[in-house]
């Protein structure tokens, strides 16, 4: 999938550790009732949460932006994911 949306110029998809059920219930759903709605719905909030990353600075500060939204935490009932802040305008 990445693949292609590269090939096309678009932003890859990180799906992180808290969003991982939010990405696994609804792709159940699309294989098991045939219900792809949810996982499109999924699929565009992580696209635009990975687009969201300034990839061009160091991979420690990309690490850390990502950490700062709880990208890694795994305790999914206290942490939600969170979109990064718009950088400032100069």
């Amino acid at each position: 999938m990445n693949c292609v949306l590269t090939s096309e110029k678009l932003s890859r998809i990180i799906i992180p550790t808290v969003y991982r059920e939010n990405y696994l219930l609804p792709l159940k759903a699309a294989s098991h009732d045939n219900s792809p709605e949810p996982l499109i719905k999924t699929m565009c909030r992580a696209q635009a949460w990975t687009a969201a990353f300034n990839y061009e600075q160091p991979r420690h500060l990309v690490r850390e932006a990502l950490a700062a939204c709880n990208a890694f935490q795994e305790d999914l009932r206290n942490f939600k994911l969170i979109f990064p802040e718009p950088p400032a305008k100069a």
